[in-house]
């Protein structure tokens, strides 16, 4: 299942809760290349999107929706 991110609304919730794209990747333990990935919608995975809205403390349909 493939899911299709929001990368403006990712990005603005990152820089609300003052993240930069290295500081979140260690808080949310996903690595920098594929955080790069998904900031560029080319791979979301159902659990990629779990720590994303965990570390984030978002409801995942904020950012995220079924491709």
């Amino acid at each position: 299942m493939k899911l299709t991110v929001n990368v403006e609304k990712l990005q603005e919730l990152l820089a609300l809760k003052g993240y930069n794209k290295y500081s979140f990747s260690r808080a949310s333990g996903i690595s920098d290349e594929t955080l790069r990935k998904i900031l560029k919608d080319e791979v979301s995975s159902p659990k990629m999107a779990k720590r994303i809205s965990e570390a984030l403390e978002i409801d995942l349909t904020e950012v995220f929706s079924l491709a």
